[in-house]
């Protein structure tokens, strides 16, 4: 974890930021508090950023995280598959766009120096 003392800001090593959140709940003892709206989209947020958990950068705190957050949501019981079913379908139904909307395009001054890492899985 990195903190500075002047400035507000939290980096940490988790899969989803939505994990972040869901333990400032706890730290404020707050997630009994929770509703089911707010339990919803944290749950669905970590399962989605971290790839159902299978993700290289998940790690313990979002997995216990969600399950934790089990007992606060009430979505179906398949909505894992639902939900990537349908992120599924909308990638499908236009590609192109689907790309581009996650696609990082950067100008290259001429002759300016070029650092690629690859990181083989």
């Amino acid at each position: 974890m990195i903190t500075r003392p002047d400035v507000k800001t939290l980096i940490d090593t988790v899969g989803s930021c939505a994990t972040l959140i869901w333990e400032k709940y706890k730290d404020y003892n707050l997630q009994n508090q929770i509703d089911n709206v707010s339990a919803n989209l944290l749950y669905t947020a970590i399962i989605s950023n971290t790839l159902n958990l299978k993700a290289q950068i998940t790690n313990k705190r979002d997995l216990l995280a969600v399950e934790e957050l089990k007992s606060f949501i009430d979505l179906p019981k398949n909505w894992v598959m639902i939900y990537f079913n349908e992120v599924t379908a909308q990638i499908l139904a236009d590609p192109i766009n689907a790309i581009k909307n996650v696609l990082k395009i950067r100008a290259i001054k001429e002759g300016a120096r070029v650092d690629i890492q690859v990181n083989e899985a």
